[in-house]
């Protein structure tokens, strides 16, 4: 029976359940074994690309502010960058209003929250 090593971050209580069944004399050694090729083989490479971040209720309420309509207008923009309704010759005027709209405040808000999680790692 093959159990495989799983991706961090990946595994669910289903798995544990599963694991927890398994027909060894002494679980204690698959769950040795495992953890070991886990640690040695996959930790190793592994990064969080995007963390999820948390916010203090400052923070959070910043963030309200605003969040909406910037989504909003990037997305609509997005399309029609890429579906060449709007010409890439007002790139900076997209930024200009992105600004406008408080992005700045924004990402410094996410920065902060970024930068508190990195702390702990």
């Amino acid at each position: 029976m093959d159990y495989g090593l799983v991706v961090p971050g990946l595994e669910d209580d289903y798995a544990q359940s599963v694991l927890a069944n398994v027909n060894d004399p002494d679980p204690s050694v698959w769950t040795e074994f495992r953890m070991k090729e886990i640690n040695e083989k996959i930790m190793p490479n592994t990064e969080v690309p995007f963390p999820i971040v948390y916010m203090t209720k400052d923070e959070a309420d910043q963030i309200a502010i605003n969040a909406t309509d910037i989504r909003t207008y990037v997305e609509q923009m997005e399309a029609k960058f890429i579906t060449g309704v709007e010409s890439l010759a007002k790139w900076d005027e997209y930024v200009s209003t992105l600004k406008s709209m408080g992005l700045n405040d924004f990402v410094s808000t996410y920065q902060k929250a970024y930068d508190r999680w990195a702390k702990t790692e």
